[in-house]
């Protein structure tokens, strides 16, 4: 198990200044965010348009994980790789001198997860720092003193955002086994390798997978077969075919 590096600490701790300690709202379905990307003519532009002139609007807010890359983009581009180590007030006080920024709670765990994940491997260590950045870039209130189980959407979502911002870094065990109990917690009995990796799968029937149920869905996953007369089967498929259809968007599926 990782544990957290100095820098790694103070920037959680700076992250959980004035976090609301309120109970985190549902990850919308993903068929929502990709009404809101389709609507979009550019959504890298209505992402820095929105950051830049302090508005809040769908594609910063809330749950468009579209806006983790856009944002990442817009400041490399604005700020080359200097920010990456800036101090939060720094950060704050020339993100609103350049760019009449208006701070949000969404948009500072953001941009301090962004800092995060190019700083140091805890996100790809450490189940925790995996989980407080998930929710970080899936915009939900992030509390550090609770426990806050990521949804497997979420956690599917996060593994593509972290390695499409780090693409050689591997999961360690622990990552894995995480995203596999929030699997298990929801009903999810069969891992596609392209999303959550080779090696989830294994952590997942270590739990006591149903193996009929999960090779019926296998079967039909490799086969790009979206529907089944089977509602527990069905209900398996849309799942994970929202999740894979949604990263496609992203440009982190296959």
């Amino acid at each position: 198990m990782a544990r957290f590096d100095k820098d790694t600490a103070s920037f959680f701790e700076k992250m959980a200044e004035g976090t609301p300690e309120e109970e985190k709202k549902p990850f919308q379905h993903i068929a929502t965010i990709r009404r809101v990307v389709r609507a979009a003519e550019n959504p890298e532009r209505a992402i820095g348009k929105a950051l830049v002139s302090g508005a809040v609007n769908a594609m910063l807010e809330k749950t468009s994980s579209t806006s983790v890359l856009g944002v990442f983009r817009l400041l490399n581009a604005s700020y080359g790789t200097s920010w990456w180590g800036w101090e939060p007030e720094t950060l704050w006080k020339t993100l609103e001198e350049d760019h009449s920024f208006k701070e949000s709670e969404e948009a500072k765990n953001l941009i301090m997860a962004l800092q995060v994940v190019v700083s140091n491997n805890a996100p790809f260590e450490d189940w925790y720092a995996f989980e407080k950045i998930g929710h970080a870039f899936c915009q939900n209130p992030v509390s550090f003193g609770i426990l806050q189980p990521l949804n497997i959407d979420e956690a599917g979502v996060s593994m593509a955002l972290l390695r499409l911002l780090r693409p050689k870094e591997e999961f360690d065990d622990e990552i894995l086994s995480y995203v596999a109990s929030r699997a298990k917690e929801s009903g999810i009995v069969f891992l596609p390798k392209e999303i959550f990796g080779e090696k989830t799968q294994g952590f997942l029937e270590r739990l006591g997978n149903p193996r009929e149920l999960s090779q019926a869905v296998e079967n039909l996953w490799k086969k790009g077969e979206r529907k089944s007369q089977a509602p527990e089967i069905a209900y398996q498929l849309s799942v994970l075919f929202e999740i894979k259809d949604h990263l496609a968007e992203l440009g982190g599926g296959k």
